[in-house]
């Protein structure tokens, strides 16, 4: 499975839920331990999937639960399984090279910005 395919199916379609890829960018700036941030992203997606066009044009399915993210290519049902530790590090690499969200999406996120509140002392 090529980074171009993976990194496509990420960058579409996120958690496929509404505003996951705004919780996952999110989380990305308010987590820093990689192992609990794939933990959060194997909640976020949850169980499901849905079909999926690769890039060479041929067709399949992505499926997602507490293993991984798991591509499979018709019609010979080829699978590729990406653990969550995995998955969290492409999008890691993606993040911060600035290809998770599309333009349109960057149009429409706010990023978290640290507190300015002062703490009152006890």
């Amino acid at each position: 499975m090529s980074q171009a395919e993976i990194e496509n199916e990420l960058r579409k379609h996120g958690s496929g839920f509404m505003g996951g890829k705004q919780r996952i960018m999110a989380l990305y700036q308010t987590q820093p331990d990689r192992n609990l941030r794939a933990k959060a992203l194997a909640k976020e997606y949850g169980v499901g999937g849905h079909s999926h066009d690769f890039l060479d044009g041929s067709r399949g399915f992505v499926n997602h639960d507490w293993k991984g993210l798991e591509f499979e290519r018709y019609p010979d049902h080829q699978k590729t399984t990406l653990k969550w530790t995995q998955v969290e590090q492409y999008i890691d690499l993606m993040i911060q090279s600035d290809r998770y969200l599309t333009d349109k999406e960057k149009e429409h996120y706010t990023p978290l910005r640290p507190s300015t509140q002062s703490q009152i002392p006890p």
